[in-house]
């Protein structure tokens, strides 16, 4: 039987559903009768990539063959994009008497998962997940190598963006001496569709002046000094 348009759309969904590579839309809306099955979500067909990044469907469903009660009923349908437009803005959802809803990319944001910076002497890659289920942080130098996991990584919110910070190297508490701190910011990233892009941020080494052992005065002068590092890279969504 031919599909036909359903009566309204009420929501629209566009996310990433598993495998990074492949976007899940999914739409609920409701038909006028009992009776429709198969619901989908066909695209229109496009000569070129719409200029406005705006890609189309229809949702139909199969009107009733037979006899059916005149109620309004819920339908969703769902559909999988395995190769995502580079330009993909948006989704517009059209159903009967030309209504249609529309969902851009920017009410969404789409975070990466993965960052991989460097500067002239330093390679730092943080993931906040992996397999294992909790954040790696990779911090390289031309003198160390080092490698973080979980609570090892403290993680702070702010205005400016998240700060990751762990302790590079640090005195024995009897010791008087230094403990060196680094300090990621990571800028808030919304991916575009081909789920990487580059960034430019800074990182503070924090050198720490500490007093050791049964030092009971307070220690004088500057206790922090600071080095930026400026970094660039990327940050990508990956599938942990």
């Amino acid at each position: 039987m031919a599909e036909e348009r359903i009566l309204e759309v009420q929501d629209v969904s566009v996310v990433l559903d598993g495998n990074p590579s492949v976007l899940t839309i999914g739409a609920s809306g409701t038909v006028s009768s009992s009776g429709w099955k198969n619901p989908r979500l066909v695209p229109h067909n496009f000569d070129s990539p719409p200029p406005d990044g705006i890609y189309d469907f229809d949702f139909v469903a199969e009107p009733p063959k037979d006899i059916s009660i005149p109620v309004v009923m819920p339908m969703e349908a769902t559909l999988k994009l395995e190769s995502i437009p580079d330009n993909l803005k948006g989704i517009r959802i059209h159903v009967s008497n030309s209504n249609y809803k529309e969902k851009t990319m920017t009410e969404q944001i789409l975070e990466p998962n993965s960052f991989e910076l460097h500067s002239q002497d330093t390679q730092i890659t943080y993931s906040t997940t992996s397999f294992i289920g909790k954040p790696q942080l990779y911090y390289k130098t031309q003198k160390i190598e080092k490698q973080f996991t979980g609570e090892e990584i403290a993680v702070l919110e702010t205005e400016i963006g998240k700060l990751i910070t762990v302790i590079i190297e640090r005195t024995h508490p009897d010791v008087r001496g230094n403990v060196v701190k680094l300090t990621l910011l990571l800028p808030t990233v919304n991916l575009p569709a081909s789920l990487e892009n580059p960034i430019q941020t800074e990182a503070i080494l924090t050198t720490e002046l500490v007093k050791g052992g049964t030092i009971n005065r307070p220690l004088e002068g500057q206790i922090q000094t600071y080095k930026i590092l400026s970094l660039t890279g990327t940050a990508r969504l990956v599938d942990s």
